[in-house]
């Protein structure tokens, strides 16, 4: 075992040059070496120059010492005196190696310390790259051996050792690095066995050049609040008197509430949902169904019927020939009206109303197709998504559609005659093609008009709920129901769901019907707002008139506005002039009585005058002569005096 003397007493250029070319071994280090941390050999051979530097320098330091003294137990004598005295005193050899331990001890501390408290940036660096470097010929404390080697060795070689990606997280520190590995390799854009490419960041533009290209967000308007009717739901608004061009004639105090809970349904409502029925289309000559002049009481009359007309728009048409060519009468003169009419200036408010995009759905029950015709309102056959803005709950009168194959084609009301329902193009294709391959015939369906007939399912039901339950979520507050009674039990409930949707979003509900309003029972207790009864075709105008009145009153009131204000600047103008006119005449007074003094300054002046022209006379000096009384004496001088 080579000690601390011995080492201290080799050549000390030799050793210095050993260890600056690295080829100083860890067992010329001494025992201090032992005490590495372990798994730290990379540390341990980088840092080789340096223990035996802080080894030295505690030889050195030794009390007493200067580097070429040892101790001999009794005093410090010179190394090179020209004696040979062999100082192998265990006492200063132990104390020597103690002092070196402990400095190894702590060297060693500090190089574990310095280990352990790797920065984040390194940990991330090998966490990505998934690499630990250890030298070739690391050195353990299992195999540091004591003895010197005879050959140097050769300066070790740094080998990456490549671990497995699926490295396993123990420590909390390491699942933090690992996790801030991940951020960073998207942020610096690490690919895999290469180098983190940093790609460069966009100048942030200037505030100016921001706000410049983007606009300023502006506020969205609040909806106003729907207006207060002093009068019960019940009692209905009476349009029946209203004539466009005399609404002022016709408005009150009390008609105005009730218009203005109407205007603010149809214009304020940002998702409006109108239910509507028969009674929208029969100012465009079109008839209803249950009115006296209705498609019930004509039908009855015209194809002498037993019963009620509304036999013909009932399912079992179709079991009977003769109903059959009743019901394609019907069909025929139904299509021929509906094609030669136009849409009412309802339908036409209806459709400016979806165009500002505040219409959230239009469920109709017409078959007439006047309202899908306009632009904002049309609809599709059959239904599917995206909906369109157009619900049929009853069908069209335009379309025909096969029993069968479920083919659909523009209605043509030439082939339903009265010899029967009429075959369907595609299934005759299809059966001619089966016919030349030599296949039996899968039958030929029948052409019908696709509409919904009582007593038969909706072909539309399933799509019908669907676009119900979207526009329920999407809170509707506006809802009209108009020109219908309500005798249909799928629109008393679609009608129903709708109002407590609105009420629930704080909006209004309002039934608009030329009759008045039915008995409904307790299923729609609460549902209505208001009632109108009168013409659905006035209420554009109604609205108009309205909104004009409104203008004139604000107009009005504007103009009241400058008044007050024109009257306010003039009191305000008025007192200014009597106040620059009270100063004026202050400052004329106060001018004259600096220019032209008063009597009493007069009087004063010639007082002060007379007195400077009397004569002077000389006043003798010295004391004053006793003064000579011929008065009597006071009678109270000689009285006696009490305390």
């Amino acid at each position: 075992m080579t000690s601390p003397f011995d080492v201290l007493t080799e050549d000390q250029g030799s050793k210095q040059s050993d260890i600056q070319s690295g080829q100083l071994q860890n067992s010329d280090l001494g025992p201090f070496v032992q005490d590495v941390a372990p798994g730290s050999g990379v540390i341990a051979v980088e840092h080789q120059h340096q223990h035996t530097t802080d080894r030295q320098e505690v030889i050195n330091g030794l009390p007493g010492t200067h580097g070429n003294e040892i101790d001999n137990g009794t005093g410090f004598l010179p190394k090179n005196d020209g004696d040979e005295i062999a100082f192998k005193q265990e006492n200063d050899i132990d104390r020597i190696d103690s002092a070196v331990r402990e400095s190894g001890r702590s060297i060693s501390q500090s190089i574990e310390q310095e280990h352990n408290s790797q920065t984040e940036s390194e940990l991330i660096l090998t966490a990505t790259k998934q690499e630990h470097f250890q030298p070739a010929n690391a050195v353990s404390k299992t195999n540091i051996k004591q003895e010197p080697t005879a050959e140097p060795a050769v300066k070790p070689e740094v080998v990456p050792v490549v671990e497995p990606v699926t490295e396993t997280v123990k420590t909390v520190s390491e699942q933090k690095a690992f996790n801030f590995v991940a951020e960073s390799a998207l942020k610096m854009n690490i690919k895999s066995d290469s180098e983190p490419v940093f790609e460069p960041v966009a100048e942030p533009a200037s505030r100016s050049s921001s706000t410049a290209s983007t606009p300023p967000k502006t506020r969205k308007k609040p909806k106003p609040k729907v207006p207060k009717r002093l009068k019960q739901p019940e009692e209905l608004l009476d349009m029946t008197q209203y004539t466009p061009g005399a609404y002022k004639t016709w408005i009150n105090q009390e008609l105005r509430q009730d218009v203005a809970m109407l205007h603010h349904v149809f214009q304020e409502s940002r998702r409006l949902i109108v239910v509507t029925g028969a009674g929208i289309s029969v100012a465009a000559g079109i008839p209803d169904f249950r009115s006296q002049q209705g498609l019930f009481v004509s039908l009855k009359q015209e194809l002498s019927l037993k019963s009620s007309g509304k036999a013909m728009f009932d399912a079992s048409v179709y079991q009977d020939s003769t109903s059959l060519a009743n019901f394609h009468t019907t069909v025929r003169d139904l299509h021929k009206l509906c094609t030669s009419c136009a849409p009412t200036p309802f339908h036409k408010y209806l459709d400016d109303v979806a165009g500002q995009g505040r219409l959230g759905r239009l469920y109709t029950q017409n078959i007439d197709c006047l309202d899908s015709s306009l632009s904002n309102l049309s609809s599709q056959v059959p239904l599917k998504y995206p909906w369109p803005k157009t619900i049929q709950l009853h069908g069209t009168i335009g379309t025909m559609v096969c029993v069968r194959c479920h083919w659909l084609g523009p209605l043509d009301p030439e082939i339903f005659t009265d010899s029967g329902a009429p075959d369907c193009p595609e299934c005759l294709e299809l059966d001619s093609v089966r016919a030349v391959a030599g296949k039996r015939s899968q039958g030929i369906g029948k052409l019908r008009p696709r509409i919904v007939l009582y007593n038969e399912a909706n072909p539309d039901a399933e799509a019908i709920g669907s676009v119900t339950e979207e526009d329920l979520s999407c809170k509707p507050d506006g809802l009209v129901v108009v020109g219908t009674s309500l005798k249909i039990p799928g629109v008393r409930r679609i009608v129903k769901e709708m109002a407590q949707a609105v009420h629930h979003a704080k909006g209004a509900v309002v039934w608009l019907n030329v009759d008045e309003h039915p008995q409904l029972n307790n299923q729609f207790e609460g549902c209505f707002d208001l009632f109108v009864k009168g013409d659905c075709q006035l209420v554009p105008q109604l609205i108009q008139d309205y909104e004009q009145e409104r203008v004139e009153l604000e107009l009005e009131k504007e103009r009241e506005k400058q008044q007050r204000k024109a009257k306010s600047e003039e009191r305000a103008i008025q007192r200014e002039l009597k106040a620059q006119q009270k100063l004026k005449q202050q400052s004329t007074l106060n001018f004259q009585a600096v220019k032209r003094p008063n009597d009493n300054d007069a009087a004063t002046n010639k007082k002060q005058k007379t007195i400077s022209t009397l004569p002077t006379t000389n006043i003798p000096s010295g004391p004053l002569p006793p003064p000579t009384s011929t008065s009597p004496p006071l009678a109270f001088a000689n009285a006696p005096t009490t305390i």
